[in-house]
């Protein structure tokens, strides 16, 4: 395909456009090519276009799916980003702008698009694109399961979840189905990307993989001695809310018998401890370097033990909010200095325990530590906190 490429870069291009024996020539090596880019870029991010692709393919791009509309639904995953790099690409033409916008009006015309459009949310609000802000929510990809669920989201959006870093957040669009906003809150992201807008799928992976708090999981709740924890510890990382609760009696039981012997006194025994370090390699690091480690796990068990994961508004696993606060206390006696006061730390140990009337809803505690980290060690946190839950 790079003779193909070479070839349509030139020859779809005046004067040689004004020869019809050229142009009868260059029409199936122009089907080809478009063939080619359809298959290889629709699950996966086109590269990102230099000032050659930007001036003599998208435009070649922006004519076959002229030619070819049905594939602008078909391929919603390619369209959008050509619309897109042609919208956004400082080397693009004003009149291949003219094109794509053209051609996007096209689009959303199509009867498994326009439903999606008309809910007050989209692009100008009143049905139609804005691209005089890149805020505006003017991309609509369809589904590959199914076209009555869609996701609409902005300029910005669309580019960064395309290529994304690991402070990128991956809930910032609508999801849509029959044109109606859906809650994503007990979606996962990854099921989400991997059956309906694959064209994410492969990026949200290499961001998830290089989270670890599963690491912690791993050595808690080992696969083999407790896989149904293990497995709903990790199952309930993969979502920003989660259905099962550990509130009852029963389960609360459960919990202890394998959190308890590793919080003797209420702190982190020696041992578990020395676990911690060696699943995050940690052994060598600085007294502030494993602080920080410890400050973004307990962070993340704060939130398993809220109402959003595995709490309720008005019960909480007692023995998660023990082990989160233990995780707490040991990285405050390694480093208080990475804490924003002494205040600001026994204001969330009273939160974790219930004392002194403090409010004891977890999410405002994990919420707190959660903006702290970011703020003060945002790689710590990026590489421990789950995808889901950033």
């Amino acid at each position: 395909w790079p003779v193909e490429s070479s070839l349509v870069s030139v020859l779809a291009h005046p004067p040689y456009t004004q020869s019809a024996l050229i142009s009868e020539w260059l029409g199936p090596v122009q089907e080809r090519f478009f063939a080619h880019q359809c298959q290889n870029y629709n699950d996966v991010p086109l590269p990102a276009p230099g000032t050659y692709h930007q001036q003599r393919i998208l435009p070649v791009l922006l004519d076959s799916f002229d030619r070819n509309s049905a594939a602008m639904t078909t391929h919603s995953g390619l369209f959008n980003q050509v619309v897109l790099h042609c919208m956004t690409g400082a080397d693009c033409s004003d009149d291949t702008r003219q094109k794509a916008a053209a051609l996007y009006e096209r689009y959303l015309a199509h009867p498994a698009v326009s439903p999606h459009i008309n809910n007050g949310l989209f692009g100008n609000y009143n049905g139609s694109p804005d691209w005089t802000t890149r805020a505006a929510d003017n991309f609509l990809l369809v589904s590959s399961r199914t076209s009555d669920t869609a996701m609409m989201l902005s300029t910005d959006t669309l580019l960064t979840m395309l290529t994304p870093t690991p402070d990128t957040t991956w809930d910032r669009f609508y999801l849509l189905r029959g044109g109606e906003n859906v809650s994503t809150a007990q979606i996962s992201p990854e099921e989400l990307f991997c059956h309906d807008f694959p064209v994410f799928h492969a990026a949200f992976n290499q961001q998830a993989q290089q989270r670890r708090f599963g690491q912690l999981i791993d050595t808690i709740l080992s696969p083999e001695g407790h896989a149904e924890l293990n497995r709903q510890f990790i199952a309930a990382t993969k979502q920003k809310y989660s259905t099962v609760k550990f509130v009852d009696a029963p389960s609360q039981s459960r919990l202890n018998a394998v959190f308890e012997p590793l919080l003797p006194e209420g702190k982190l025994s020696p041992a578990h401890y020395q676990h911690i370090l060696s699943a995050y390699n940690l052994a060598d690091a600085s007294p502030q370097e494993q602080a920080k480690t410890l400050f973004c796990l307990s962070t993340a068990f704060a939130r398993y033990s809220s109402s959003a994961i595995f709490g309720t508004e008005h019960a909480s696993p007692t023995i998660l909010r023990g082990y989160a606060e233990a995780l707490m206390q040991k990285a405050w006696e390694l480093s208080p200095a990475i804490f924003p006061s002494s205040e600001r730390f026994t204001d969330w140990s009273n939160r974790f325990h219930g004392l002194h009337n403090a409010f004891t809803c977890t999410s405002v505690v994990a919420g707190d530590m959660q903006r702290h980290a970011r703020q003060h060690f945002p790689g710590v946190l990026s590489s421990i906190l789950p995808l889901a839950w950033a």
